[in-house]
């Protein structure tokens, strides 16, 4: 029965590919990320595990996809905070590397 359920999910998806896109895109106010979501949906209606009946096909494609997109802000928005971790670190490390270097002439000189 999931197999079944399964390709149905998938013949939506081709079936109703442009107007889900545009809903999506609409919704997440991004072609690139509506784009990126709906592929990834592709892949996760490819499973066999068990689902039960869906009355709506369309509308769980477009939850699928929504919920990818989140996923991929998530992950953006964790990116961005370890780039801005790294960012803090480095003047820091510039700084001391500078101080160093500055120490070591005064240093070397007689």
């Amino acid at each position: 029965m999931s197999d079944t359920v399964w390709a149905l999910l998938r013949r939506t998806f081709f079936v109703r590919y442009d107007e889900i896109r545009i809903r999506l895109a609409r919704s997440l106010g991004s072609k690139e990320l509506a784009d990126d979501a709906l592929h990834d949906t592709y892949l996760r209606l490819h499973r066999s595990d068990a689902i039960g009946v869906i009355q709506q096909p369309e509308s769980y494609i477009f939850r699928i996809a929504l919920n990818v997109a989140t996923d991929k802000r998530r992950e953006e928005r964790r990116r961005a905070s370890q780039a801005e971790v790294l960012a803090s670190i480095r003047p820091q490390d510039e700084a001391l590397d500078l101080s160093r270097e500055l120490e070591a002439r005064s240093e070397s000189r007689p």
